[in-house]
């Protein structure tokens, strides 16, 4: 028998205690190893939420809000269309940011909004009036989490002007105080604009002022997902049966492909792995459960026989996974689904009659 190329175990077994009358057929239980293949957390993530640094990040966008100036200033509806001193007014506008389908919460470790207000008056509502000592506003930015409040920005017309037809992005960073913090929902931010009386303008009530939330960046420790029917793919595992005699792979009888599984997720489900080589494919189902299993799968010797060749056999793992009994699961960075595979080969000393 030529050596192959890879590493192989071999076991010997009688196959009958009989006195022989005939040459004996022994089997051999030759191992091949496989690739070690994984499913990584981020299979499991809804979408807007990667897994970077060591830590959940989760990125979005959305959440406006645009306020005519008859809407924001009751006093200025009389003076549409006129020329007058700006009247005082203060008010507060809120939206909201929601999470991403499917995640319920997150373990916050750190985050920031960024807040984009555009200002379409015809005066600047924090610099009302030009003479110096004149009465100066604010435009307070609120991060919450229902009750909880994340962080707060203050725009301060003291040493900031907000002319006619520009706009301020302004960052709200979250407070390291309270962190660690669980999240869930949506990330809500209020904008409180104080106004004080101003310089004679034309009121125009039809002219706005807008609140986008451009951006949020937000990182966490750990998150909990709903994963439910969750389809799931493993990177390829390949095994090298080249280095076999093919005297040898022409006795092979039966076999077996073992996956030593370890899944620190509490899903399951019954995925589909596929053997392919060139003109050859090979499916059978694979169950997986949450912790440490095994799964068997089981080929008879002229499936196994087919797989020989010069080109590496693939192969491929997918399906869904599900969460129960609610579909929540709580995931962290890092983890992963690993598998350790091998391909259990039974070659007898004879050569196989046809159908073995």
């Amino acid at each position: 028998m030529r050596p192959v190329g890879f590493r192989v175990l071999a076991v010997l077994f009688l196959s009958a205690c009989d006195i022989p009358t005939s040459a004996p057929n022994w089997e051999t239980r030759w191992i091949v190893r496989a690739e070690e293949t994984t499913i990584p957390v981020a299979s499991l993530l809804p979408g807007k939420i990667t897994e970077a640094g060591g830590e959940f990040a989760m990125s979005v966008s959305g959440g406006s809000i645009s306020r005519s100036l008859g809407d924001l200033c009751s006093a200025c509806a009389p003076l549409n269309g006129m020329v007058a001193p700006k009247p005082a007014f203060s008010t507060t506008l809120r939206s909201e940011v929601p999470f991403p389908v499917d995640l319920d919460s997150l373990v916050l470790t750190r985050g920031s909004i960024q807040v984009r207000v555009a200002n379409n008056f015809g005066f600047d509502p924090i610099r009302p009036a030009a003479a110096p000592g004149s009465s100066r506003g604010s435009i307070t930015i609120t991060v919450r989490n229902g009750a909880t409040v994340l962080g707060v920005h203050t725009i301060d017309g003291n040493a900031t002007a907000f002319a006619p037809g520009t706009a301020l992005l302004e960052t709200v960073t979250f407070s390291p105080s309270g962190l660690p913090r669980t999240i869930g929902g949506t990330v809500a931010f209020e904008v409180m604009i104080s106004s004080p009386v101003g310089d004679p303008v034309a009121i125009d009530t039809a002219q706005s002022l807008s609140v986008e939330a451009a951006d949020a960046s937000i990182g966490a420790s750990a998150a909990m997902v709903r994963v439910r029917e969750r389809t799931v793919t493993a990177e390829p595992m390949t095994l090298d049966l080249s280095g076999f005699d093919p005297d040898l792979a022409a006795r092979v009888r039966r076999g077996s492909v073992v996956l030593d599984m370890v899944n620190p997720f509490a899903v399951g489900g019954t995925l589909t792995a596929t053997l392919t080589a060139p003109g050859v494919t090979l499916v059978r189902p694979l169950a997986v459960a949450p912790g440490t299993s095994q799964a068997r799968l089981e080929f008879s010797g002229p499936e196994l026989r087919s797989l020989f060749g010069p080109a590496p056999v693939t192969i491929a793992v997918f399906g869904p996974l599900s969460a129960a009994p609610a579909g929540l699961v709580t995931v962290r960075p890092g983890q992963r689904l690993t598998a350790s595979g091998r391909l259990e080969l039974f070659v007898s000393t004879n050569s196989p009659e046809d159908g073995q």
